[in-house]
């Protein structure tokens, strides 16, 4: 494998493919492509439930991304995380630091943090900064990673950051990071010069933050202006029968399709068919609310003109009247005229070319994995900072009640674990 540096450890509850959950793989990738050996521990190491093949593991090895299957909920247990550090350190170097995507992964790599001797790096994507961190039954282990030596919280957008904070995390160690695209995949759409029939795009899961029915109702009143107008909904849930209701209820079957799920390269052919996303999230009733939707992103990247709702971190990627226009949360009548508006050829060419560009500076892949990579190396510095007997005691009271300690085991067990550990350093294979 060649000289070996040190590494940063990814885990991940989400499935890590190409094709799935761009918004962690795309930040991984941002990261490795800063020179970084990224090993990516995850329970689903595929797409779907169809495993990594073969190429796509050599490609990502190429790039110095590392995937390999593990159970998260081991890492609780007393020896687990040390044979994973053996074998990373075995096979990569040394973890400079552990970074875990989505709320509750944080303090499921507590232990691995502890044994590494490396801070944990917790990143939010929206669902866990708005209603996990305040959940009465994650609450006490939330506060665990909080006190734990050298944690960063990092958001995807202002909006959840700021949640963060206000759910207990110190302010002085939480970050925005946003997630970022290579504009280079993304092809600019070429404006749709007639003043005919629109094709609208909304993607995300079927439920009531993603507002697919404002969208559907909206669809009704702009087709008064704009005849034979279509929308795509990308994505399945829990309300598409409702939906779909809804749809019939309007006599909108021929003007609304339901896609289902598509993987990201499908969907990126698709958005090129369309003139413009739509994106009405509204929080629901329990509290959920958007960071900034990687749909967005990726119709911006196209050059796709946005029409969204204030909420959550959406205004943070959207610009009012410069890559889109932006209308109240539930406003069925401001969506519609927004809608009605793009059917002038000028403007949706005017918010498409102002969105790429927007992307290009502010969302551009690499240079997210930049500002990635030096949160990284602050993080170890604030953390290599910290007088190492602060650190020990920090780590235990971390772990305490919560993750099994060795002394917690067997002799028998004790006396076999330190060979366990030797092989796994030895061969570099990680259980």
């Amino acid at each position: 494998m060649g000289t070996r540096r040190s590494s940063v450890v990814h885990l991940t509850s989400q499935a890590f493919a190409p094709s799935s959950h761009p918004g962690v793989f795309r930040m991984v990738r941002g990261l490795a492509g800063r020179g970084t050996q990224v090993v990516l521990c995850t329970k689903r190491p595929g797409y779907a439930d169809v495993p990594l093949t073969g190429p796509q593991r050599e490609a990502l090895a190429n790039e110095g991304i590392f995937v390999h299957a593990i159970e998260l909920v081991t890492l609780r247990k007393a020896f687990p995380p040390r044979q994973l550090l053996a074998a990373i350190r075995g096979a990569y170097g040394r973890p400079r630091a552990i970074v875990a995507h989505l709320g509750k992964n944080a303090f499921r790599g507590l232990a691995l943090g502890a044994v590494a001797d490396a801070p944990v790096l917790g990143v939010f994507h929206g669902e866990d900064a708005n209603l996990e961190i305040r959940d009465p039954r994650y609450r006490e282990r939330f506060e665990r990673w909080f006190a734990s030596p050298g944690a960063v919280a990092l958001g995807v957008a202002e909006h959840l950051t700021g949640k963060l904070v206000a759910a207990g995390f110190p302010a002085e160690r939480a970050f925005t990071q946003h997630l970022g695209l290579d504009p280079a995949d993304h092809r600019p759409k070429p404006a749709y010069e007639g003043q005919g029939p629109l094709r609208f795009a909304l993607s995300g899961r079927l439920m009531k933050v993603k507002g697919h029915e404002v969208a559907i109702q909206a669809l009704a009143l702009a087709r008064r202006e704009i005849p034979g107008s279509e929308l795509h909904l990308y994505g399945e849930g829990p309300l598409e029968g409702p939906l779909r209701d809804k749809v019939r209820e309007l006599g909108l079957e021929e003007a609304v399709c339901f896609h289902g799920i598509v993987p990201v390269e499908v969907l990126r052919e698709e958005l090129e068919a369309c003139d413009a996303l739509l994106q009405p999230s509204e929080a629901d009733g329990e509290g959920r609310e958007e960071g900034v939707p990687n749909s967005i992103l990726e119709a911006m990247a196209m050059g796709l003109p946005v029409v969204a709702t204030r909420h959550g971190g959406i205004p943070e990627a959207v610009i009012e009247g410069k890559t889109g226009r932006l209308v109240p949360e539930h406003a069925v009548q401001e969506l519609a005229a927004a809608m009605v508006e793009l059917a002038d050829p000028k403007l949706r060419e005017r918010f498409g070319l102002a969105g790429r560009a927007r992307i290009e500076v502010d969302y551009d892949q690499a240079r997210q994995g930049e500002a990635l990579a030096d949160r990284v190396e602050a993080a170890g510095r604030g953390y290599a900072s910290i007088p190492r007997s602060e650190r020990k005691v920090a780590w235990r009271r971390a772990l305490e009640g919560y993750a099994e300690l060795p002394e917690a085991i067997g002799r028998r067990e004790r006396l076999r674990w330190p060979v366990r550990l030797l092989i796994s350093g030895w061969r570099g294979e990680l259980p």
